[in-house]
């Protein structure tokens, strides 16, 4: 599952960012962000679409690791 090379559109994306757990979000996946579609708390909305640094990896506990195991 590598990084999109287009945009796509995922639906039923589970929100982790609070207790409730909202499972109807509608999530737009380009390279390097995400846009919220339908579904979305200010919460979530904060949390999905902050721009990713050019230079992010995936870490574990504070540490760089390998995607896969990140996920």
């Amino acid at each position: 599952m590598g990084e999109p090379r287009e945009t796509e559109l995922r639906r039923d994306v589970a929100c982790p960012f609070c207790g409730l757990a909202c499972d109807d979000l509608e999530i737009e996946v380009a390279p390097r962000h995400l846009r919220l579609r339908k579904g979305a708390c200010p919460i979530s909305r904060a949390q999905f679409e902050c721009e990713l640094p050019a230079d992010a990896r995936p870490q574990i506990a504070g540490r760089e690791s390998e995607r896969d195991a990140a996920i």
